[in-house]
C-alpha cells in the first residue's frame, strides 16, 4: 500500500505549489541485511567489534580476553592429555615387545645334560678334561665363558656353563638343546638355583667364577 501511494511522488511541495524531490519507494532487500549480519556476526563471535561499530567497554574487553585465554588453555590441556595417552600406549607396546631384564645370577648359567655317561668316565678318566675343553671351545663361539663344571657323579651326564652375558646363555640353549652328541640328545636349559648336582674333586670348576 505504501509503495502504491508514495512511489514516484514529490518529497516536498513549495508554496508556489510546485513539487520537488521525487521519491522512489520499493520493497526492502533482505539479502543485504543477512549478508551484513553474517559478516559482522562472525567478527562478534571472535570477540571483535564489527568494522565501524563502537568498541566494547574496557571491563567487557577484559572479560572477553579472559574467556579466550581460558578456552585456549582448555584446548592445550586436551591436546596434552591425548599426547600423554599416545605416549603411554607406545610405552606399553615397547615394554611388551622387549624381554624383561632379569637380575638373577642364574640367567647366565646353562645346564647341559647327557654330555657323558658314568661308564665313559670310568673307562677313561682323561675324558673328563676332554669333555670340558670341548664344551668350553664350542660355547666360547657364542660369548665369553667364565666357568665350566663337569658333575662326574651325575648319571644324567651334567655339565654347567657360565657366561658373562645372559644373551650368550640364551644362544647356547638355542644351539645345544636337542643336539646330538656321541649318540645322545643334549638337553639345555637355564639353571634355576635349586639344582643339587654331585661331583668329585676331579669335576671341580676349571677356573673361578667372575
Amino acid at each position: 500500500m505504501a509503495i502504491m501511494l508514495l512511489d514516484d511522488t514529490d518529497l516536498r511541495v513549495e508554496p508556489s505549489g510546485r513539487g520537488s524531490g521525487r521519491m522512489r519507494v520499493q520493497a526492502a532487500d533482505a539479502s543485504y541485511k543477512k549478508t551484513t549480519y553474517d559478516e559482522n556476526g562472525a567478527a562478534d563471535a571472535k570477540g571483535k567489534a564489527p568494522e565501524g561499530a563502537a568498541p566494547l567497554p574496557p571491563k567487557q574487553q577484559q572479560q572477553q580476553s579472559r574467556a579466550d585465554r581460558d578456552r585456549d588453555r582448555q584446548k592445550i590441556i586436551k591436546k596434552t592429555q591425548k599426547l600423554d595417552a599416545k605416549l603411554a600406549d607406545w610405552s606399553d607396546d615397547d615394554t611388551a615387545a622387549l624381554p624383561t631384564a632379569s637380575a638373577s645370577k642364574w640367567d647366565r648359567l646353562v645346564v647341559l645334560r647327557h654330555m657323558f655317561t658314568l661308564a665313559e668316565l670310568e673307562e677313561d678318566p682323561a675324558a673328563l678334561l676332554e669333555i670340558k675343553e670341548d664344551v668350553r671351545e664350542e660355547c666360547a663361539k657364542l660369548g665369553a665363558v667364565t666357568n665350566v663344571v663337569l658333575f662326574d657323579e651325575e648319571p644324567d651326564g651334567v655339565v654347567s656353563v657360565k657366561f658373562r652375558e645372559p644373551q650368550a646363555a640364551q644362544a647356547c640353549i638355542a644351539m645345544m638343546d636337542g643336539r646330538s652328541f656321541d649318540g645322545r640328545v643334549i638337553e639345555a636349559s637355564l639353571a634355576t638355583g635349586r639344582e643339587k648336582f654331585r661331583r668329585s674333586k676331579g669335576g671341580q670348576a676349571d677356573e673361578e667364577d667372575e
